[in-house]
This record gives structure tokens, sequence and C-alpha cells, in this order.
């Protein structure tokens, strides 16, 4: 049994059939999930908020800045005092000012709930379709992308887990053949 959460991929083991109640053999969780996903395809969309550019000075754009946009839950965190000073720094003497102006805009209009909103509905579209369109435009931010089934998979193959039989919670014989071996975080074209 699989419960693949927004951060999670829960698992179990079971044994059932006959007259018996179903009987937990193991059960493993991991720390991966469907809001996992959603930030890969918000990192493919950095560049559109500057982080290809640098500064006058040749300074790269800030990690902690892109940090910040992995989840619309802490893109709140830059529009701090010290991040709004940042990003006008950055408009300022970016290589890139539209993209930061753009990034301004993300932040300072609390839209990352929308964009997420977005990126979630093209990760479910892309569960059944080779393809989806993931288009996003508030004042100066405009992004239009077709995302392929096969750049998606590119997107979220580094995280993905493999959890061996052996490893499961509970568990401390060898799986039958009856049973699931391992299991990993699935792709679209899994499912």
């Amino acid at each position: 049994m699989f419960d693949f959460g927004g951060g999670t991929l829960d698992l179990a083991v079971a044994e059932v059939g006959g007259a018996a109640a179903p009987r937990i053999l193991a059960t493993r969780g991991v720390l991966v999930g469907g809001d996992d996903l959603d930030s890969r395809i918000m990192q493919s969309l950095f560049r559109h908020f500057g982080a290809d550019s640098r500064t006058l000075d040749d300074r790269p754009f800030p990690a902690q800045v892109l940090e910040c946009l992995l989840t619309w839950q802490t893109m709140p965190e830059l529009t701090r005092p010290y991040y709004r000073g940042l990003l006008a720094d950055l408009k300022r003497t970016s290589t890139q000012p539209r993209a930061v102006g753009a990034l301004e805009t993300l932040v300072s209009r609390n839209l990352g709930y929308r964009l997420f909103t977005e990126i979630e509905r093209v990760k479910k579209v892309l569960s059944t379709q080779t393809a989806a369109r993931l288009d996003f435009e508030y004042g100066d931010i405009r992004i239009h992308r077709l995302i392929t089934r096969g750049q998606f998979e590119a997107m979220i193959a580094a995280g993905r887990v493999l959890l061996g039989g052996n490893h499961a919670r509970g568990y401390r014989g060898d799986f039958s053949p009856n049973y699931i071996v391992a299991v990993r975080p699935l792709g679209p074209r899994d499912v």
C-alpha cells in the first residue's frame, strides 16, 4: 500500500486474503512527496526571477533568495526588510533587472501560492499526458513554458529514493516474491 502525500511517501506491506484480518508485516516512510516535485518544477523557473543574473561587480545571484523560492510557504520571508533591501539593490545592479523586478512582484504581491497552484496543475497533467503548458502572468511576470514528461522526469530523477525491503521498519525476514521488494517515489510514467 502506498500513500504518496504532499510531504511523505508512506508504505506498508500487508498479508491479506482468506478469512483473517490483514496482517501488517512492515511499514516505512520517507520524507519525499508531491511538494518536493513541485519544488523541482519551481527550480526550473528560477531564471524567470533573476537566478542566472550577476551583479555589475560580478557577484552571483544570492543562493538564500533562491532557497526561499522553493515553496510558497517560504516566499514571504523575502518581504522582510533585509530581503526587500537586497532585492532593490539586485534590481539596480543586476545584469537582468527585469527578472529581478518579476521576483519583487512575486513576493510583494504574495503570488507564491498562485504560482505553486499552477505548478501543481502542471504536475497533475503530466501524470497522464506527455506534456503540459505552464502559464503564469501577473504584472511584469510572464511565464509560458511547455514542460514535457521527459523534462519533468529529469527534474525529479535526482530525488528518487529506493527502499530495500529489509529496511522496512518492523520487518526482520526476507520478503517472499508475493510482496513488494522495493519501491521508489513514482514518476508520471509509473502511474
